[in-house]
């Protein structure tokens, strides 16, 4: 649903994209980005994630940062040794932004807030948020480096539109994926959307085992017997055994 038109400080993100629901650790070290947080941070707290379209970029111009990003506010500003602000947010809503008003010392900008757009009695929504929750326990089992309250934090969410952001903030996919699920304002356009992103990635996981166990067994058969032994604990290599 559309609402108000806010005018809000924008941080042009580099290589992150942050979801409703979402919070987020991060380090400014661009004086603009550092500036737009401090203007927040002395207001109402509100500020305007958006990423960049290019991480490399050095200073963004408004070309350079998508207009579709995450309303945040702002939990905690740290100043850090050598100029660098850790920031922690809380991601809210989404919005478009509309026009930018001014560039200098930082970005500021009109932008349009959005809730999500679902049918709360859509026959179809049980069916939905099952399958994401089914596709994302694969995912889970698959992926040693998602934890346990990843998965107890999906399993408990009922609002569809919060389930789609939550696995999609933790899946291992770049920045334009992640970018193009965020862009789906349709909770159940952004469910199928993220259904096929994760039924993909399984794909990828799949293969990189499948790859792993040949590149182990080549080089368990062609060492076997010779200097070189395959370890099987990182404590081996350093000769203090687990």
């Amino acid at each position: 649903m559309e609402k108000e038109l806010k005018r809000v400080s924008v941080v042009p993100m580099r290589g992150m994209v942050l979801f409703p629901h979402m919070t987020l650790n991060f380090d400014a070290a661009r004086e603009m980005s550092i500036k737009a947080l401090e203007s927040a941070a002395e207001n109402d707290s509100i500020v305007f994630l958006a990423a960049q379209k290019d991480y490399t970029i050095e200073q963004p111009t408004v070309d350079d940062i998508y207009s579709i990003g995450t309303f945040a506010v702002i939990k905690q500003v740290m100043r850090m040794p050598g100029g660098i602000t850790r920031v922690i947010v809380k991601g809210l809503e989404r919005g478009i932004i509309e026009n930018f008003i001014s560039e200098k010392p930082f970005f500021e900008a009109e932008v349009q807030e959005f809730d999500d757009l679902y049918e709360e009695n859509h026959p179809l929504k049980q069916a939905y948020i099952r399958r994401l929750k089914k596709s994302y326990e694969e995912y889970f089992s698959q992926n040693p480096k998602l934890t346990a309250d990843n998965f107890m934090a999906v399993m408990g969410i009922e609002e569809i539109g919060e389930l789609c952001d939550v696995i999609a903030a933790s899946l291992e996919i770049d920045t334009k994926e992640k970018q193009e699920i965020l862009s789906e304002f349709d909770s159940y356009d952004r469910a199928e959307k993220l259904i096929i992103t994760i039924q993909n990635q399984l794909e990828v996981l799949k293969l990189e085992q499948q790859l792993a166990q040949k590149v182990k067994a080549s080089g368990a058969s062609i060492l076997r017997g010779g200097a070189f032994k395959p370890r099987t604990s990182p404590y081996d290599f350093q000769g203090i055994g687990k």
